[in-house]
């Protein structure tokens, strides 16, 4: 069995080996190997120069963001929309675009234009993550519901809770489908949701507000006026 001295030894021999060999291709391939070594360094400052770049782009984009954000509740709205447009045109790659587009959305929504802030909504979902799609997607069930639209909103609320039945405003959904079903004429079917919600999310703000609708308390009878009861 060869000794530990010996395995080392042989070890450094074909280190040597290998090395020489390289050197040796390098003295006859001159040319080819500064060439791959400049392609290297390009690459690798490329590499550098992008992540920069990008990085101060997101920066930038942002920063953009919270100033259309500022102006929107400054009430500065058309500064805010402005911004916002301006950050999708200069911006296209930045993870800011989505919100920005849902933020133009917000505004015509609280300006009562229902269509144009569903488009923007959509127009958000081509370039939103996944993480954003049900707030885009919610907010869109609102615009059919602020356009008494209650069909559809209801279509798009049974579809929200299919897609994304975990989701953090999934008892608002259903709460919201209830009232656009009973605004629909549809009782029974929006007492069934607001019963289900009782079970669903026992304990909460949302089963208080269905226990109120399910079992309303009689209104409470005015005091008699005393210069009346006098007489």
């Amino acid at each position: 069995m060869p000794s530990n001295t010996w395995v080392e030894t042989k070890k450094k021999e074909e280190t040597e080996v290998v090395k020489n060999s390289a050197i040796d291709w390098i003295k006859e391939n001159r040319e080819t190997f500064w060439a791959a070594v400049g392609i290297a360094v390009a690459v690798v400052a490329f590499i550098i120069f992008f992540a920069a770049s990008y990085s101060k782009v997101q920066k930038n984009a942002w920063q953009a963001l919270f100033m259309a954000q500022q102006n929107a509740y400054a009430g500065r709205i058309d500064e805010a929309k402005k911004i916002s447009t301006d950050i999708e045109k200069n911006y296209s790659r930045s993870s800011a675009v989505p919100f920005a587009i849902m933020l133009e959305g917000d505004l015509d929504f609280a300006g009562g234009k229902y269509e144009e802030a569903e488009a923007s909504y959509r127009r958000a979902m081509k370039k939103a993550e996944s993480g954003l799609m049900p707030v885009l997607y919610f907010n869109i069930c609102k615009t059919y519901e602020a356009r008494r639209n209650w069909d559809e909103a209801v279509k798009n609320y049974e579809a929200f809770l299919k897609k994304y039945p975990s989701h953090y405003s999934a008892p608002e959904v259903y709460m919201n489908m209830a009232a656009c079903m009973f605004r629909g004429g549809k009782t029974e079917e929006a007492k069934a949701v607001f019963e289900k919600v009782l079970v669903l999310y026992p304990d909460t703000v949302w089963a208080n507000q269905a226990k109120t609708v399910l079992n309303p308390q009689p209104k409470a009878k005015a005091a008699p006026n005393r210069k009346n009861a006098k007489k």
